[in-house]
């Protein structure tokens, strides 16, 4: 079965500002500290033509790097799954 998303477009632009303003494009692609187990985030972002991938290990990231993944899953948490063949 095939799902749609919906997204207001407003919240999508609010997202896309934030991560213009937390310099997602300027972050390293990785950033780890010494633990070996642990949870790992990637974040990607594709916009105005360019792309970027961050992972994100064990919380090690930047205060900024945090802040986008806090929006990105609180968006997600209110993101409207439809079946996409009504």
């Amino acid at each position: 079965m095939a799902v749609s998303l919906i997204l207001v477009p407003l919240v999508v632009a609010a997202l896309a500002a934030l991560i213009g303003r937390e310099g997602f494009f300027a972050l390293n692609d990785a950033y780890s500290n010494a633990s070996i187990d642990g949870v790992c985030a990637i974040t990607g972002v594709a916009a105005g033509g360019q792309r970027k991938m961050v992972q994100n290990c064990n919380g090690a990231g930047p205060s900024n790097l945090k802040g986008i993944e806090d929006a990105i899953d609180a968006l997600a948490n209110k993101v409207i799954w439809t079946d996409a063949q009504r």
